[in-house]
């Protein structure tokens, strides 16, 4: 039976702020999926079992300062861009790639709760034993280092993992919003709902904390095997960079509104007619 682990309290120091091709200031979603993937991988290799299926996850933020050309900006959820107030590479090139120590970076806090089968026994070893989920963690996550990392709880269903989560913003999906666009392009509406980011609850205007992350890859060539590829055993691709739209809401509102809840549950979406290789929030269970 698929079930939920909510791992509490992960902090994480200078991980990657680039999100996509012109996005700065929180690590990708994909960067999120990536860091699930990699702790089931070793899950499997040190059980000894086959690598389970992500069913799916979800990112609960907590604390987190952006660290942008070397200079530390606003907290995140605070402000629309955390990248506003950065100054511009000084030196020629450092736009194509700056030295490590400008490179927009990011200290946070965060939990996540990975959806996933595994056997009973390998669940109980994993909330028993948290020096074994540490390691299993790693010392690297989102291109950072790994500070900390707290317990392992499980739950049978994503809102009691949220709830075993320490109060937070739950990243939500709202790229579905950029397709209501009446014939205008995805990348104009997305630009427009950045810059006028108000919505109205009730006889209230209500400020909206969103950001553009990228969600997945779009194939511009077809699938192959080519001469160097680092998996010999998977068809290789050129792909381009998806950008989505998501959003932090507080955890309290996510938990009392079924749709919010499904668009935080992260999962992956391969569409091998379009090539289109993607994570969307769409609960689908």
């Amino acid at each position: 039976m698929m079930r939920w682990l909510t791992i509490r309290g992960i902090q994480v120091q200078g991980a990657n702020a680039n999100s996509g091709m012109f996005a700065v200031g929180y690590p990708a979603m994909t960067a999120f999926s990536g860091f699930s993937k990699s702790f089931l991988r070793s899950v499997a290799a040190h059980f000894g079992t086959e690598v389970p299926v992500l069913d799916g996850f979800a990112v609960i933020h907590h604390t987190g300062r952006a660290r942008l050309y070397g200079r530390y900006g606003d907290k995140m959820t605070e402000r629309r861009y955390v990248y506003e107030r950065a100054g511009p590479p000084s030196k020629p090139g450092h736009w194509l790639n700056p030295p490590s120590e400008i490179q927009p970076q990011c200290d946070l806090t965060f939990s996540i709760a990975i959806g996933c089968t595994l056997d009973p026994a390998v669940q109980a070893q994993l909330v028993e034993y948290p020096n074994l989920l540490d390691a299993l963690v790693g010392p690297r996550a989102l291109s950072g280092t790994v500070a900390r990392c707290g317990a392992g709880v499980w739950a049978d269903t994503l809102s009691d993992a949220l709830t075993a989560a320490p109060s937070g913003w739950v990243v939500i999906d709202e790229t579905a919003s950029l397709a209501c666009s009446g014939g205008r392009d995805a990348l104009d509406v997305m630009l427009d709902q950045l810059s006028s980011p108000w919505r109205i609850s009730g006889t209230r205007a209500v400020f909206r904390r969103l950001f553009p992350s990228q969600i997945g890859f779009r194939a511009v060539s077809p699938l192959a095997r080519r001469p160097g590829q680092r998996d010999p055993d998977t068809d290789h691709v050129f792909a381009e960079p998806v950008i989505g739209l998501a959003e932090w809401r507080h955890r309290h509102d996510v938990l009392n509104d079924e749709a919010l809840l499904g668009k935080s549950h992260w999962s992956p979406r391969i569409d091998r007619a379009t090539g289109l290789f993607t994570i969307q929030g769409n609960r689908h269970d």
